[in-house]
């Protein structure tokens, strides 16, 4: 390195400080590239699955969740069911499965 002493130790630092951010850039990096193909599933599992909705009064919304979510985690355990979903503003009630038979 050429230069003045505050510039080379300048420059020292700013490559050492460079060096050590490298591998957090990397791994940054690694997991935006692993979330976008965690969501890229997630949106090909909700175009490729099958969809099932239907009206409800609001005034029943509570017995289709059921206690604490109780139905609501009783039908997402069902085979092949992938989410279900209550719509408080549309009064709807929708369930993804895998395909037409799961739903």
């Amino acid at each position: 390195m050429l230069g003045t002493e505050k510039a080379i130790a300048n420059a020292k630092m700013l490559v050492e400080l460079h060096g050590k951010h490298v591998g957090d850039m990397h791994r940054v990096h690694t997991e935006r590239e692993q979330l976008s193909a965690k969501l890229q599933l997630e949106r090909d599992r909700l175009m490729t699955g099958y969809r099932l909705e239907f009206p409800i009064e609001k005034e029943l919304i509570g017995l289709v969740v059921g206690k604490s979510g109780a139905t609501i985690r009783a039908a997402q355990k069902a085979a092949g069911v992938d989410r279900v979903e209550v719509s408080t503003i549309r009064g709807g009630f929708g369930v993804l499965a895998r395909s037409r038979a799961s739903g």
